[in-house]
């Protein structure tokens, strides 16, 4: 019972170990360019960056006056018949 239980033991912790060295595989976004100014590279993670900024910003300023005045989250709201403010 001892060495299966050492054995179940060993076998999690090296499947967690596994599961940290493996990551996500997502990209890096620094590396990536989203535009050029001249002779300036803008890259992904700085446009993400600044509309995250942006977002916020715009959010703080709007959600109390849009949810006072109309009683609805602002991203809900419809744009057309196909599409919300989201």
């Amino acid at each position: 019972m001892k060495k299966s239980g050492k054995k179940a033991g060993i076998l999690a912790a090296l499947i967690l170990v596994l599961c940290l060295l493996a990551g996500c595989g997502a990209s890096d976004l620094s590396s990536d360019v989203a535009a050029t100014y001249g002779d300036e590279e803008i890259y992904l993670d700085e446009v993400n960056f600044q509309l995250r900024t942006n977002q916020y910003y715009y959010e703080s300023m709007y959600m109390s006056f849009y949810e006072s005045y109309y009683g609805g989250y602002i991203w809900d709201m419809q744009v057309d018949d196909y599409h919300t403010m989201e």
